[in-house]
């Protein structure tokens, strides 16, 4: 059995993804006093960070977290470094869903007294959990791929461990390792594992739309 980094970087991506999201969102112009201004430097720094290659994002992990702080390969780096890789993709897909939530509605509730985090929390947001989650899917099926940022941060262990701060197996490297082996069976292995990733996230995204169809029918 072994433990994936992904539990840590899921923690970490989504709160910092939520918070982007709404200074990042740009309102309507009565509604947007004070946002427009911390819009596009956040944008602009997303858009900067989607672009980055992985490999890039593991460095910078190696070199600040590993080398620095921890000072050895570690699972809670290889957590670092796809929050970092999840982050970009989490806030675009988020904020273009809360592009399209009907304004009226947002007016509809600060009219009737609302506060804007209350309307944030109970009326833009549940309308757009469709997309929200959608997000989160598409962040860890692509985090769940990464090979490389954790080659360099978590590096792999050939054993079971719930230590974040000592060297953390995970799928990819797994996959990797029996991939680049000239034995046979390990390449067989590279492929069931493999598959064994790709059903994962099929069966992640399955399951988030059926609840969400499911929700949404409830509710109607």
């Amino acid at each position: 059995m072994q433990r994936n980094p992904s539990d840590a970087k899921s923690s970490l991506a989504e709160p910092r993804s939520a918070a982007s999201d709404r200074s990042i969102r740009r309102e309507p112009k009565p509604l947007r006093e004070g946002v427009a201004t911390s819009g596009p430097p956040l944008s602009c720094q997303t858009n900067c960070s989607a672009g980055l290659p992985s490999i890039v994002v593991g460095v910078f992990v190696w070199a600040w977290l590993v080398r620095n702080v921890v000072g050895q390969y570690n699972g809670l780096a290889g957590g670092v470094a796809l929050a970092i890789i999840m982050v970009p993709i989490l806030t675009r897909t988020v904020e273009e869903t809360l592009r399209i939530v009907p304004d009226p509605l947002r007016e509809a509730s600060l009219a009737l007294g609302i506060p804007r985090w209350k309307t944030i929390m109970r009326v833009v947001l549940p309308t757009a959990q469709a997309g929200v989650i959608t997000g989160v899917v598409l962040s860890l099926a692509r985090a769940g791929g990464e090979t490389a940022p954790l080659l360099l941060t978590a590096l792999g262990n050939q054993f079971f461990s719930l230590d974040l701060l000592q060297p953390t197996a995970a799928l990819p490297i797994q996959i990797y390792n029996y991939a680049r082996s000239p034995y046979a069976d390990w390449q067989a292995k590279a492929w069931g594992g493999a598959l064994v990733l790709i059903t994962l996230i099929g069966v992640l995204s399955a399951l988030t739309r059926w609840a969400i169809a499911r929700r949404t029918s409830g509710t109607r």
